[in-house]
């Protein structure tokens, strides 16, 4: 891939990434306001991004770390879920969800030989970037 269209993909994954974490902010926040059908309905699309950031991953620690932020995501929506459901298997299958993603955020770690390294690659911990641009 050629270094300008690596830069493109690159920021593409970027805002995916930011409307992925607005998207999971809102379904938390409905949720939180008792909005349930409303937070399940935004749960789809908070899904879907995060599932493709996951499958946008190139290196394996960043598919660790996407991984385990996608399984996070599913933990949560299976949760609430759950309640708006009453359903014990959903809140079963988001015990499942949060175990799984501990072990990826572990993989991510052991990819990575250190976990600076491997928070380094979670991009939601990288503001710097973000608080340059806004002082512009």
């Amino acid at each position: 891939m050629f270094p300008l269209e690596q830069h493109k993909v690159e920021q593409h994954r970027e805002n995916l990434e930011m409307g992925n974490s607005i998207l999971w902010f809102a379904m938390d926040a409905l949720w939180m306001l008792n909005q349930t059908w409303l937070s399940a309905l935004i749960g789809v699309p908070t899904l879907l991004s995060g599932l493709a950031l996951t499958l946008l991953a190139r290196k394996k620690e960043v598919l660790a770390i996407d991984l385990a932020v996608f399984l996070w995501i599913v933990m949560n929506y299976c949760w609430l879920m759950s309640e708006y459901l009453e359903s014990p298997i959903l809140l079963t299958l988001s015990k499942v969800g949060f175990c799984f993603g501990v072990l990826s955020l572990f993989a991510a770690i052991r990819l990575g030989n250190s976990w600076r390294s491997a928070l380094a690659s979670f991009r939601r911990f990288r503001f710097r970037p973000i608080v340059k641009d806004l002082n512009k």
